[in-house]
């Protein structure tokens, strides 16, 4: 019996196939969560890494990245967080940023949930840009959108993205003026929301129907 009970857990965990996105360019493989009823689609890359030539830069479009040859990427963990302005062990009053604790110049990304049984292909999006002034924060540091997702009876998409912080989205300067862009972080909101635009359809979103909503990082937000 003890068997057959490990046989039939096996087989319910195969057959629970992981939704998988197709963007053209790329094919993302998410996460189902039966009880919230979303399939999650987690550290989606919109925009090459930040890093060297491209630090302090206008963020370039993922699809750029040449070594993209329409491979399935697994997208069920949690990216890193863009440097903080605050560091993790700070302590209070300042505590924070709410657990970012793994950080990255890579990190711009953003997640996407999905209701599992969608009551149309063109469904409404909400994108969530965080708060934190410009110096804290990450997709997943604010209050997630699953039960809104949950509560949309499988009405609504969506979207939580992160951007450079503090001296990497927001030095300012001279030579930064001229060597690159000041505002970088701006720039990072404006690829992630052009990025919805151009792929959100391949989740079931409808890029006319795109909603913006901001919030601080605290965790009692509703």
């Amino acid at each position: 019996m003890q068997t057959i009970a490990i046989i039939l857990l096996c087989v319910s965990i195969v057959c629970a196939q992981a939704p998988v996105a197709d963007l053209g360019y790329v094919k993302y493989s998410g996460g189902h969560n039966a009880t919230t009823g979303i399939n999650y689609y987690r550290g989606i890359r919109y925009a090459e890494s930040p890093s060297g030539n491209l630090r302090w830069r206008e963020p370039v479009p993922i699809e750029q990245n040449a070594s993209y040859t329409d491979q399935t990427i697994d997208a069920t963990q949690e990216g890193p967080g863009c440097y903080q302005g605050t560091p993790f062990w700070s302590g209070p009053p300042n505590p924070a940023p709410l657990g970012v604790s793994v950080q990255s110049e890579d990190c711009l990304l953003l997640d996407v949930l999905v209701p599992a049984q969608p009551i149309s292909s063109h469904l409404p999006v909400m994108v969530q840009i965080h708060g934190g002034g410009y110096t804290e924060g990450s997709a997943s540091t604010v209050a997630p959108g699953d039960a809104l997702v949950n509560a949309s009876n499988g009405g609504l998409i969506y979207v939580q993205i992160q951007y450079r912080l503090g001296m990497w989205g927001f030095l300012g300067g001279n030579e930064i003026a001229e060597n690159g862009v000041r505002n970088a972080g701006l720039y990072d909101q404006r690829a992630a929301l052009d990025w919805v635009q151009r792929h959100i359809s391949a989740f079931g979103g409808d890029p006319a129907k795109v909603t913006i909503v901001g919030n601080n990082i605290s965790p009692n937000f509703c």
